[in-house]
C-alpha cells in the first residue's frame, strides 16, 4: 500500500498475509487454535513527497504502478514504477528523475480504487496512454495525457446530477468498476447518486456495501 504520513518522505508499504493459524497439542491429548497475528506493515521504498500526493497503487501489465498529482486539483499527474523506486532505494533523491509519460497502449482509471485496461484487441475505444480521473473534476469525466499532461473530456454526458443514459458506453461501465458500492448493486456511478438498501426491518437505511 502507498503510505505518507505528511512528512518529507512517502513510500509503499508491504502487508503480508498471517500465518495460518497453529494446532497446539495439549497434555491431555486435546489441541486447540492460536489466533492468527497480523504482521506489520514493512517499509519496502521511499521517495520525496514532494513527487506527488495522494499517491496510489495500480497493478499494469504485470508492473505495480505508484500514481499521485502534484496538487490536490490533480493538474498534473506523475506515474513511477515501484520497479524502479525499489532499484534507486539506496538513493531516494533520484527518483524524481524516474518519472514515466509511457504507459503503453494502457489506460488508468483513477477513483476510489485503480485499474489498468489496454486499449488494443477488445477495447479499441479506450485512449491509450491516459489516466481516467473517475472523482476529482465535477460534472465530468476528464482523461489525462500522460505525453502531453492535457486533461479533456473522457466521455459524453454529466455524471453529476443524473446517472448517463442508456446504453452506457464501456468508459462508463469501467467507472463504475472503480466504486465497488455502485457496481455490486447494478448501478452506474454517479456524484449525487447514494446507492443505499434497506434492513430487514425496513427502518433503516444503509449506505454502500
Amino acid at each position: 500500500m502507498a503510505y505518507r504520513d505528511g512528512s518529507k518522505v512517502s513510500g509503499v508499504q508491504r502487508l503480508d498475509p498471517p500465518p495460518p493459524p497453529l494446532v497446539l497439542n495439549e497434555q491431555d491429548g486435546s489441541s486447540a487454535t492460536a489466533k492468527a497475528v497480523l504482521s506489520q506493515p514493512q517499509m519496502i521504498a521511499t521517495f520525496p513527497s514532494r513527487l506527488m500526493i495522494l499517491p496510489q497503487l495500480v497493478d499494469c501489465d504485470d508492473q505495480i504502478l505508484v500514481v499521485g498529482s502534484t496538487d490536490l486539483s490533480r493538474s498534473r499527474l506523475v506515474v513511477i514504477r515501484l520497479a524502479d523506486i525499489l532499484l534507486h532505494r539506496q538513493r531516494p533523491t533520484t527518483v524524481v528523475s524516474l518519472t514515466t509519460s509511457d504507459i503503453g497502449d494502457h489506460c488508468l482509471f483513477f477513483g476510489m480504487r485503480s485499474l489498468a485496461v489496454s486499449s488494443k484487441g477488445g477495447l479499441p475505444s479506450i485512449p491509450r496512454n491516459t489516466v481516467i480521473l473517475c472523482d476529482s473534476i465535477p460534472g465530468h469525466l476528464q482523461q489525462y495525457n500522460l505525453a502531453d499532461g492535457t486533461l479533456s473530456p473522457a466521455c459524453d454526458g454529466d455524471i453529476v446530477r443524473t446517472p448517463p443514459p442508456s446504453p452506457h458506453s464501456i468508459v462508463h461501465h469501467l467507472v463504475t468498476c472503480c466504486y465497488r458500492y455502485f457496481w455490486n448493486k447494478g448501478l452506474i456511478y454517479c456524484t449525487r447518486t447514494k446507492p443505499t438498501w434497506t434492513t430487514k426491518n425496513n427502518k433503516h437505511l444503509r449506505f454502500g456495501a
